[in-house]
């Protein structure tokens, strides 16, 4: 007779498959995004001559040390060259897994059906894993969250939550906790944000030990294996030629920016909107969709604030809370975040959305209809958002193809050591994140990769203003390059009026 332990891991097993099927339904159109914008960092045209070399040095950018990611990267690049559907499925996999892990701590925190599915339902539609499941360059925040979400997971059962029959020693659940952070490490260093969770894990361990000396003993034991691995994984980030502290928007501070930033990611998660359409209106002044947007965030989080307030979980919300906000360090502190970084908070936020609205889907029916309304506002719009934002970047990625594509027949016909000259016409529209990007901004960070890419290392090609291509004399060696509509033309300065 089977276990509960083993149909437990095959109901698991069963989810993730249906949620990896789902993934692929809800991004049919999108499944072979292109490459664009900061993409081409992490294209890897001259990988080391061993994949362990990673490890040791820097890749695409002086802020990303993710030789993990890196390594699996490059294997699916040589083989699979520009096509993006074997990086995407990487993601797929890793964010239903990530959903299982919700719906296994679910379980193991005895919610109910409604709360888990309302739990797992809100972290797999959340609008802030588009880019992380579509993006070509964001594998690694998946899989960074993934193995962090494990590694928190294993560290609750192995200490405090009651045994499960057949369940793995104590001992063997805290060493997969270990190497799990330290996978999440090496995958990316927003990761670094669940060694805190871990820290309050370990607070609450330590809180059920009677008297200070036997909680100091403990809290050492629990923690040092983690502050070993984070400690060696600095050294390595260092060894490798990384930085802590960066310039631009990776400026680190301690001020307004944290209010600001953590209200962007409360927008993001709670707005029953799509964050590019807030974005728009913001920026054309569409008062009218600023104002709607405003009041179903305040409904949502009001719904939201009830439930809890009515819950008699309230210590586990803010539990989750404080693991939440834990989640996101260090990326608060940026001078300016991407909503991508929330994703590593997602699970906590998913698991409090679902108590929230499972205490109120308890009760009368007029809570019922309020837990049912927010719900089916939030999981619509979200799912609205993800359409939306998906098709955006998978037009970016063919507006990019089909750049390269010209200025490649462009760039056989130059003599050697030319330089292509992309010129971006004045007035363009306002953009938002990697979604709304205008002229040849979606080759931005790939213009030095370009020919290498196409056969022409010689050939450097950078991105530059009208008003400073005005400024510049025809050489024999220099092609000048504008769009006009989707079609690449040459551009002479002294045509110009």
């Amino acid at each position: 007779m089977k276990s509960a332990s083993a149909y437990s891991s095959r109901f698991l097993a069963m989810t993730w498959a249906a949620l990896v099927l789902l993934s692929i339904a809800l991004y049919w159109p999108n499944l072979h995004a292109p490459y664009f914008s900061d993409d081409f960092l992490f294209f890897f045209d001259s990988p080391p001559p061993h994949l362990y070399d990673y490890f040791s040095k820097m890749g695409a950018a002086a802020h990303a040390y993710r030789p993990l990611e890196a390594i699996i990267l490059t294997v699916i690049q040589q083989h699979f060259r520009f096509e993006t559907f074997p990086i995407h499925l990487a993601s797929f996999c890793a964010h239903s897994a990530v959903v299982c892990v919700v719906l296994a701590a679910a379980r193991r925190l005895r919610m109910g059906v409604i709360a888990a599915f309302l739990a797992c339902a809100f972290t797999f539609v959340g609008q802030v894993s588009v880019t992380t499941v579509l993006g070509n360059d964001t594998l690694s925040q998946a899989a960074s969250a993934l193995f962090g979400c494990l590694s928190v997971f294993f560290l609750y059962t192995a200490c405090l939550d009651r045994p499960q029959e057949h369940s793995s020693p104590q001992t063997v659940r805290i060493v997969l906790s270990v190497a799990f952070y330290a996978m999440a490490l090496f995958f990316k260093e927003t990761a670094l944000g669940f060694f805190l969770v871990v820290m309050i894990l370990t607070a609450v361990i330590v809180s059920r030990e009677p008297g200070w000396p036997a909680r100091s003993r403990r809290a050492l034991l629990f923690s040092a294996p983690f502050i070993t691995v984070t400690l060696a994984y600095l050294a390595a980030r260092l060894h490798a030629g990384g930085h802590y502290s960066g310039a631009g928007i990776y400026h680190m501070g301690l001020g307004f920016n944290v209010i600001r930033n953590l209200a962007e990611f409360s927008l993001a998660a709670f707005g029953p909107f799509s964050t590019v359409s807030a974005a728009s209106s913001f920026q054309s002044g569409n008062k009218p969709f600023l104002v709607l947007a405003a009041l179903g965030w305040i409904f949502v989080v009001a719904i939201l604030v009830i439930g809890v307030t009515l819950s008699i979980r309230k210590r586990l919300v803010l539990c989750l809370a404080a693991c939440a906000l834990a989640s996101l360090f260090p990326t608060y502190l940026l001078s300016h975040v991407s909503e991508l970084y929330l994703y590593n908070a997602m699970p906590f936020l998913g698991l409090m959305v679902g108590i929230a609205l499972a205490s109120l889907f308890d009760r009368s029916q007029a809570s019922r209809i309020l837990a049912i309304t927010c719900a089916a506002l939030l999981l619509v719009t979200q799912i609205h958002a993800d359409r939306q934002k998906a098709d955006l970047m998978t037009e970016n990625g063919r507006r990019a193809a089909s750049m390269m594509a010209s200025i490649a027949q462009f760039m056989t016909k130059l003599p050697p050591h030319s330089e292509i000259l992309l010129v971006n016409a004045q007035g363009l529209r306002p953009e938002y994140s990697v979604f709304v990007l205008s002229g040849f901004d979606v080759l931005e960070f790939g213009t030095y990769k370009l020919g290498p890419l196409l056969g022409r290392s010689d050939v450097n090609v950078r991105i530059i203003e009208e008003t400073d291509a005005r400024k510049l004399e025809p050489q024999p060696n220099l092609l000048m390059l504008k769009l006009v509509g989707d079609v690449i033309q040459p551009y002479t300065p002294a045509l110009i009026q």
